[in-house]
């Protein structure tokens, strides 16, 4: 066991000092994970993409037809960051339209 774990720091170290992943890796899995990274940058990319458009929509509708106090904008802020931990980030303006119907068909004393 002593000389397994021997090899391992060794392999570990040489690893650290070359620097350079594909002097370990062979080119198969390396090409594999470039792809793989490169399709999820591409998957990541989109989503943010989408998520601007999104908050640019929201923020144009709200400018043109409403003005807001600092302190409603500080407790939009904290209500909105609830929201998007609530879902994981995928928020969307029919989502919050729907949301607020349904708060709205609510029976009020």
């Amino acid at each position: 066991m002593t000389a397994f774990v021997e090899r391992a720091v060794d392999f570990y170290l040489d690893y650290l000092s070359a620097n350079d992943a594909g002097l370990f890796l062979p080119t198969s899995i390396k090409s594999y994970l470039d792809g793989r990274l490169g399709q999820l940058e591409e998957r990541l990319s989109s989503l943010a993409f989408r998520q601007a458009v999104e908050q640019d929509m929201v923020a144009g509708i709200l400018a043109d037809a409403y003005q807001f106090s600092d302190e409603d904008l500080r407790r939009r802020r904290a209500e909105s960051v609830q929201n998007v931990k609530k879902t994981n980030g995928r928020v969307s303006l029919e989502q919050r339209v729907r949301g607020a119907w349904e708060e709205d068909d609510e029976w009020q004393d």
